[in-house]
């Protein structure tokens, strides 16, 4: 019984990338407690502020990522369909080609904005906090050894492509989980907050090595010889849609980084640590909720490659569902609870306001409707992001400055809900209906008009229980 269930959750894409993000949202429950009563808050901070950067990897990918999955995930459907074989000449053998080519560009690109610009703002916090020395050493490992981050997307591009999802994830939960339980014990003793920050810093390093040997387990054996046209040809196609992509991630990822470091500068440590650690939670709840949708984009673009609408309408709209419904339960439970467990805990910062944890949880979930119907649009590959993610983040930066003087840490909140609220959902949806056929009314209904009404619903009750 026992192995029929492990089997059944090793060979299935949702549960595996379900898993995989569960551990990533314990951490707040498992780690962050022990970290909220053990370090300061000047503490507490620098850990956020690692947190942030770690996020950043979607930006240094620069939209190469989707478009190289979508790429092997076209080209392995394609072989399976016509029972190809692996020639030396193959396209599969070349887009990797490419693909190991761009990243070690990106590497470099990393490490030299890492240390010369990152740096420069680092002083403050690594200086504020405890064990500067020490805090600067860590500094110095983690900027050595990020790029190699960086790099692990060519290996996890390549698994997600032939849809080797569950292997993907299984191990990068196992490395998850190993990282948090030493984690936790290193807190548990007071390690000063970098060792905890080099000690997750290598686990993930670890897992890049896995996900190598998995790539080198899968990847085509084909003698390769080179074939300029056809490298070209894959490059222009990569770098436009890439460049697209991209533009868009750093318009939104950028920004926020940019937001974060402003805060930073502009507040004290200990006023910042219950908004640092509140984003953190809400990130966890999108990574975690988004797993029903995101982990099925490979099988999108097949479904779109295979012109079988309907079959993309059906299953992305049962996808959605899923995503709003474990995104306002989350939610939900975080407003109503969460302050009892920080008092409970004997925490040494406070959850942020409810009404900002309303605003930013209204912001996540209208983000969320935009960006699942952009990825169904993309599945055509044309590619949008720049378009749709560049004007809002113009929209966004310039209701930030406009709003901070007055509303303070509520500025970014409000100006992402605005932003996304005005122009980015609805033109990505308008876009994804054009694509499935369909329109707001018919595919809306049990979705996101549903989602809303339930939301609406859990901020009465959030309120009336603050």
């Amino acid at each position: 019984m026992f192995k029929k269930l492990y089997n059944f959750y090793s060979n299935s894409p949702l549960l595996t990338t379900w898993m995989s993000y569960l551990t990533k949202l314990l951490a707040p429950f498992f780690l962050i407690p022990l970290l909220l009563i053990r370090y300061s808050p000047q503490d507490i901070s620098v850990y956020y502020i690692y947190v942030s950067i770690w996020s950043l990897v979607l930006v240094f990918d620069s939209g190469f990522g989707s478009t190289f999955v979508r790429l092997i995930s076209y080209e392995w459907d394609e072989r399976k369909s016509n029972s190809l074989n692996s020639g030396e000449n193959s396209k599969m053998k070349t887009i990797i080609y490419v693909m190991e080519k761009f990243y070690l560009k990106i590497w470099l690109i990393c490490l030299l904005i890492l240390s010369l610009i990152f740096t420069i703002f680092m002083f403050k916090i690594i200086n504020q906090s405890t064990g500067p020395n020490l805090g600067w050493g860590c500094w110095f490992f983690f900027v050595l050894s990020y790029p190699f981050l960086i790099y692990n997307n060519v290996y996890s591009n390549y698994l997600q492509g032939i849809q080797k999802i569950p292997i993907l994830k299984k191990w990068e939960t196992f490395f998850l989980v190993i990282s948090l339980i030493l984690g936790s014990v290193l807190v548990f003793f007071k390690f000063s907050v970098h060792v905890l920050v080099i000690n997750l810093q290598i686990f993930l390093i670890l897992n890049s090595f896995c996900n190598k040997f998995l790539y080198n387990k899968f990847k085509p054996n084909a003698y390769f010889k080179k074939n300029i046209i056809l490298i070209n040809q894959i490059k222009k196609e990569a770098i436009g849609n890439a460049f697209k992509s991209g533009i868009g991630l750093i318009m939104i990822q950028g920004l926020l980084q940019i937001i974060t470091f402003i805060y930073t500068n502009k507040y004290n440590s200990t006023f910042l640590a219950p908004y640092f650690f509140s984003i953190a939670i809400l990130n966890n709840i999108k990574s975690f909720s988004q797993v029903p949708f995101y982990s099925r984009i490979p099988e999108f673009c097949s479904l779109m490659n295979k012109n079988k609408i309907y079959k993309l309408k059906v299953k992305s709209s049962n996808s959605m569902k899923l995503v709003y419904i474990v995104f306002i339960f989350s939610f939900l439970l975080i407003g109503l609870y969460i302050n009892r467990i920080l008092n409970l805990v004997g925490s040494n910062i406070k959850f942020i306001e409810i009404n900002l944890w309303i605003i930013l949880g209204a912001g996540a979930l209208i983000e969320r409707f935009g960006a699942m119907h952009l990825q169904i649009y993309s599945t055509t590959n044309h590619i949008l992001w720049h378009k749709m993610n560049g004007i809002s983040g113009i929209i966004l930066i310039l209701l930030f400055v406009i709003l901070l003087p007055r509303f303070n840490i509520y500025a970014y909140g409000i100006s992402h809900l605005l932003a996304y609220l005005f122009y980015y959902s609805w033109g990505s949806a308008k876009l994804s209906y054009s694509v499935l056929k369909t329109n707001f009314w018919d595919f809306e209904k049990q979705n996101f008009i549903a989602a809303i009404i339930i939301f609406l619903l859990s901020v009465v009750l959030i309120k009336y229980n603050s």
